[in-house]
């Protein structure tokens, strides 16, 4: 391969993590299969010609990147739609109250797999606004989901957060993507930079969207040397964010985080749901220096994060277990600059920084008439979440 060949490839995988990463595969904090809350608005018949007309040809990519992992399954079917499927994302309250931000939406919607109906649905917008060799990378991405769903049993994986699923279902199939695009020359000249991307890497939900896919992707081009070798990522992923780090063990900390007795009448929970090492550091760059955050999260032993409601107030109650007192202490001060940085910017929400024990913290925020409410306490792994008063 020539190196204005590999440049154009390089540049092409860029543009196409950027898009898979946005395209719902990998919901910020979704269910466990990459599929859409509303699949939108499918075209007539016809849907696998629209995408030859186009200059996309699915039979023959979906041959190819069967033939590039050495995997069998069967073909999904091609929706093409009017509207946009939206993707799941976090609930809205974590969203907004921890970072000020509304979701992503569907606007940045370029492909999706459905899993549960086996079939890959594609925004006419896709083909309308993108060069046919980044739909077709795109589209052989979305073909590695399916050969990770129909062939690997990919949901039947136990991980420690969504954020380490995420890492690993859309990392590895991102690094399938790249390996199509070296493989062959006829998507040398896809765009560098698409038009019509339309998205602010600035914005934390963005990062929250492409670095999970990052981290996996980079756990797999150093776990293989071979696309035909595929098969093998599938024998023990990494359960957490970390242990997709080289030389990190990555193992949590025990930790539970319970809401107390005398949360009732009109009080209600979610389930305490891990974030991780990743989501940690992310989430602490939205207010402080992304080395200190980077450096904090670095401690991270495990973390718990809840939704309580009380009526239509809302708060968010994120306990962190650290892997130390010293970690503690950095994570600790962080989070207070955390919740300052978010008090300035926000009069709606309330923010505070808790230390629960010597190794344990956590952050509230949220509506006043809940956050006012809540307590935190621990004892040891033990952590729990009841009124104040």
């Amino acid at each position: 391969m020539s190196d204005r060949t590999a440049r154009r490839g390089r540049a092409l995988l860029v543009a196409l993590v950027l898009s898979a990463a946005l395209a719902g595969c990998g919901a910020i904090d979704g269910g466990e299969s990459p599929t859409a809350t509303d699949t939108g608005t499918a075209t007539p018949a016809g849907d696998a010609a629209q995408l030859r007309a186009a200059g996309v040809d699915p039979a023959a990519t979906f041959d190819r990147i069967e033939r590039l992992l050495g995997v069998n399954a069967t073909q999904p079917s091609i929706d093409v739609v009017d509207t946009p499927p939206r993707p799941q994302r976090s609930r809205t309250a974590t969203l907004s109250v921890l970072f000020g931000e509304a979701p992503l939406g569907n606007r940045t919607v370029r492909m999706l797999y459905d899993a549960r109906e086996h079939r890959v649905v594609v925004p006419e917008r896709t083909l309308d606004q993108f060069d046919p060799a980044f739909v077709e990378a795109t589209l052989a991405h979305e073909y590695a989901h399916a050969l990770q769903y129909r062939t690997f049993t990919v949901e039947a994986l136990a991980f420690h957060s969504q954020t380490a699923r995420t890492a690993f279902v859309e990392g590895t199939a991102n690094w399938a993507g790249a390996q199509y695009v070296q493989r062959y020359d006829h998507l040398s000249a896809a765009a560098a930079a698409p038009e019509g991307a339309d998205v602010d890497e600035n914005r934390t939900l963005v990062r929250l969207a492409t670095a999970p896919d990052a981290l996996g992707r980079q756990w797999a081009n150093r776990t293989l040397d071979d696309p035909g070798n595929f098969s093998s990522l599938f024998d023990r992923p990494p359960e957490t964010t970390a242990a997709f780090r080289p030389g990190v063990d990555g193992e949590p900390r025990p930790l539970s985080v319970a809401a107390g007795a005398r949360l009732f009448g009109n009080w209600t929970w979610s389930e305490a749901r891990p974030k991780g090492d990743l989501w940690t550091r992310i989430a602490l760059a939205d207010q402080i220096d992304a080395e200190r955050a980077a450096t904090v999260a670095d401690g991270w032993g495990a973390d718990a994060l809840r939704v309580f409601e009380r009526g239509d107030a809302e708060a968010v109650v994120w306990v962190h277990r650290w892997n130390s007192t010293a970690a503690a202490d950095e994570g600790a001060a962080a989070l207070r600059d955390f919740a300052a940085g978010r008090r300035a910017e926000s009069d709606a929400y309330r923010f505070r920084a808790v230390r629960v024990t010597d190794d344990a913290t956590a952050l509230v925020a949220g509506d006043p008439a809940a956050t006012d409410l809540l307590a935190v306490t621990g004892s040891g792994s033990d952590v729990t979440v009841r009124r104040a008063h």
